[in-house]
């Protein structure tokens, strides 16, 4: 019966293979935190509800006993897909959907299933610290950076008289900074539905936002 899965620290970030001991089967990934990645897998598994169908109906047939784990190496983070693609090219057997590294794909019904399986909670903590690398290291072009300061000097200079918009309004949900991180995000691969989660409103709410039909007082690029 699976158990809670530890790895140690130095060596937590890697390549990893899930495989059959019925045949020569294998699942390659990559993670830099394998521990979270493997409990994942096996979790979702055992609840029938990976996004993995090879995988899923594996297990479904012969049961969770009969699927194993191993590192095969430890990398930095920046090595993490070019040594997962080593590791698939090299292997013909996969369980892998996706023959190419960092690459997903899902049909329709897996992609429903993960979507229905979600709703409700909250990101997991990887993925809101990605959120926040992705904001900080973003490159902003010369337009984005004027509007920003011009609109921050506005904040400050009406902060006290601000006839009741954005935060000064008590049916507020968000800061006007807050709002300046979503129109950023927005202009990422990041779905509205994780924004949402990660600012605790609705979709809805990022949708208006994003359409300029809430929170209208703070400037668009001409991107956005």
């Amino acid at each position: 019966m699976y158990k809670n899965i530890k790895v140690e620290a130095e060596h937590n970030c890697g390549i990893y293979c899930l495989f059959s001991n019925i045949d020569d089967r294998i699942y390659i990934g990559s993670s830099k935190d394998i521990q979270y990645r493997l409990n994942y897998h096996f979790k979702k598994l055992i609840s029938n509800n990976h996004t993995n169908s090879h995988l899923q109906n594996f297990i479904n047939k012969y049961s969770i006993k009969n699927l194993d784990y191993k590192i095969l190496e430890n990398c930095l983070e920046k090595e993490l897909i070019s040594r997962e693609q080593y590791y698939i090219d090299n292997n013909k057997n996969l369980f892998n959907i996706s023959k190419i590294a960092g690459k997903v794909e899902m049909n329709e019904e897996t992609k429903n299933k993960l979507h229905y399986s979600m709703k409700g909670k909250p990101p997991h903590k990887n993925t809101i610290e990605a959120v926040k690398i992705s904001s900080k290291n973003r490159i902003y072009t010369s337009e984005t950076r004027k509007i920003r300061s011009e609109n921050m000097k506005r904040i400050r200079k009406e902060s006290n008289n601000y006839n009741f918009k954005g935060e000064r309004n008590n049916n507020s949900k968000l800061k006007d900074y807050q709002v300046f991180e979503i129109l950023e995000l927005l202009n990422t691969k990041i779905k509205q539905t994780e924004i949402a989660k990660i600012y605790n409103v609705s979709k809805y709410c990022i949708s208006l936002i994003k359409n300029n039909k809430s929170y209208k007082h703070i400037e668009r690029c001409s991107n956005q």
